[in-house]
């Protein structure tokens, strides 16, 4: 999800940051809080690699290539799973079941779900043409593609740092396009695909429900359905369903694990945002997709080249900048320019750089 320091930003999912009442915590309530803050983030880690690493099994090794189906397949878990938590268990609270009319669904969810549809549809479309460690490195772009809409669209002002930040992603992708050894011009379409209907997403949950706070299960029952609407009518139009459905039994056990990690993956993060923070999120994202790319090297035989790996690099700072700025709107233009100034006086060995740290508040 798009974090940001504006209010129309905060409406789509309603997480609890507790990371900040972790000091006010009794000695075995801290114990008990650490282990639950581990455990969520050893979950987050694990059940994402796990899903990307069986769709890509499935997809390129098995012959089943249906990704829209498969996407489908994921949706229809977490949807099952979502009402079962909400309707059947009550271990879930429905807020806003009063406030979804037919009408409100048609027109605002929707959307949503047609933009979430095509997110997970291309997101495993990708895997039949370029290897999982590539798909990685250009999901740092992804900022770049959210950032340009929300200025489009007039929801988010550029500044100076946002500007900076998105240099440098495009400067690093562009290096880690150049050193892809097993480069596919439509596979990096796709790609770039994925990322265009996730930010439509994030994009269209800021109009669209504004006024609207959802809680990641919550958001999930009202939105996967919706997903899986968009997901069956592309699936019946461009995929050979019986095939799909033959090879489904053929291998049902891993197509259920699929299922089962697909809404495993929204869980993982809402454990980690409701026990750790948001940040801690955005942080482990990123140091994951880095493990991803190295286990993709070994286990899977990726070609990663040094050039490649250091316009990653390049990216994952820029995407840190990013973050940094969206977590701190303080940091206007004219803060930058002088820090930036005081670090060139700093590198010439002047003495007017004692203000620098006004760059990087909170470190």
């Amino acid at each position: 999800m798009a974090n940001g320091t504006h209010k129309r930003e905060s409406v789509v999912y309603r997480n609890t940051d507790s990371g900040a009442q972790a000091n006010a915590l009794p000695a075995k309530e801290e114990g008990s809080s650490f282990i639950a803050q581990a455990s969520a983030v050893a979950f987050y880690c694990a059940v994402g690699p796990a899903l990307i690493f069986l769709n890509k099994h499935l997809l390129s090794t098995t012959g089943f290539k249906y990704p829209a189906f498969l996407s489908g397949l994921g949706v229809v878990f977490s949807s099952v799973i979502s009402y079962l938590l909400i309707k059947v268990l009550g271990v879930v609270e429905q807020e806003h079941a009063e406030d979804i009319s037919t009408r409100f669904y048609m027109t605002r969810v929707m959307p949503i779900g047609f933009s979430l549809a095509g997110t997970l549809a291309a997101g495993n479309l990708v895997y039949l043409y370029l290897s999982v460690s590539f798909i990685q490195m250009m999901k740092a772009f992804a900022p770049v593609i959210l950032l340009t809409m929300l200025f489009v669209t007039r929801l988010e002002k550029p500044n100076l740092l946002l500007i900076i930040s998105i240099v440098i992603i495009v400067s690093g992708t562009f290096a880690s396009v150049v050193g892809e050894v097993g480069f596919s011009w439509f596979g990096l379409f796709i790609m770039f695909m994925s990322e265009f209907f996730e930010s439509t997403k994030l994009v269209c949950m800021q109009i669209l429900l504004r006024n609207f706070k959802f809680s990641v299960i919550e958001g999930l029952y009202f939105m996967a359905p919706a997903a899986v609407f968009w997901l069956g009518l592309f699936s019946l139009a461009t995929e050979d369903v019986g095939d799909a459905m033959s090879k489904l039994m053929q291998s049902p056990k891993l197509f259920v694990l699929a299922g089962f990690l697909g809404f495993g993956v929204n869980l993982g993060g809402f454990l980690v945002v409701k026990t750790c923070s948001a940040l801690t999120l955005r942080v482990l994202g990123l140091f994951r997709n880095i493990g991803i790319v190295f286990a993709s090297a070994i286990f899977l035989g990726d070609v990663v080249s040094n050039s490649q790996f250091a316009g990653y690099l390049v990216s994952v700072s820029g995407m840190l900048l990013y973050q940094h700025s969206r977590k701190h709107p303080e940091l206007t233009d004219e803060v930058v320019i002088k820090s930036i100034r005081r670090f060139v006086g700093f590198a010439k060995g002047k003495d007017d750089s004692k203000d620098l740290s006004r760059l990087l508040p909170g470190v």
